[in-house]
Order: C-alpha cells, then structure tokens, then sequence
C-alpha cells in the first residue's frame, strides 16, 4: 500500500513523557484513523497502534515508562519504538510507524495514504537463532 507522511501537529505541543492519539490525515472517504504518538521522556517521537491487541484496551490510558507501554487493562507491555511484545498476556504485537520532525518542527507518522490499509495489530518480530 502506498504511505505518504501525516502531519499529526506541532513538535512544542506534545509534552515529553507522554501519549496522545493524533488523527492522520487522508483525502479518502471515512472517518480518520488514528495512532499512539509517544514523546519520551528523552524527547524522541515514536507512532504505535492506539488498541492493545488482548481486548483492545485503549493504550493511552495505560503507563508510559522509559520506551514501554503498559496496557490499562491487563498489564501487557509492548515497545513504543517498535511494538513489539516485551511482557504479559498480548499474543500479536501493536504496529509501528515511523516519525520524523521538520525543520519547521511539525511531527509527521509515516502511514497507508489510505486509512482502512492502516494495521490495528502485526505478528511479533521473532530473534533468529
């Protein structure tokens, strides 16, 4: 699917340590799809899936720690970088995508022009043995 870059807003307007789901962008007919912007702590950006893949808790009500994102719900945890599973109960991981700042410092995610191509959940990336 062809990805383009959304402008999700203004680099000064998201606060270090926290998550907030941003709408993306589209020119297609429907209701904007929306991704987990994360700021660290140490002020990098990161676009993960809004939904934890157990029962669909809304992960911006979860618990933002260093790189990691603790669903409300149950508890599973997965890496706001690259969404991957790092603990508890979750079986598929939350996708990722990448972000960028402009020099003018608009925050951008990187995403399927079209919303309904977005991915709600991935396969977990698994270590080679």
């Amino acid at each position: 699917a062809e990805t383009v870059w959304h402008d999700v807003g203004e680099a000064a307007d998201f606060e270090e340590g926290t998550m907030t789901e941003v709408p993306l962008t589209h020119d297609t007919p429907g209701p904007a799809k929306k991704v987990l912007l994360v700021r660290t702590g140490k002020g990098d950006f990161h676009a993960v899936g809004t939904r934890c893949t157990h029962y669909g808790a809304p992960l911006k009500d979860g618990v933002l720690s260093g790189c990691r994102i603790t669903c409300p719900w149950h508890a599973a945890c997965f890496n706001a970088e690259t969404g991957d599973i790092e603990d508890g109960c979750a079986i598929d991981a939350i996708p990722s995508f990448p972000t960028r700042v402009t020099e003018a410092g608009a925050v951008q995610v990187q995403a399927p022009a079209d919303p309904r191509r977005i991915p709600t959940r991935r396969l977990p990336t698994m270590a080679a043995t």
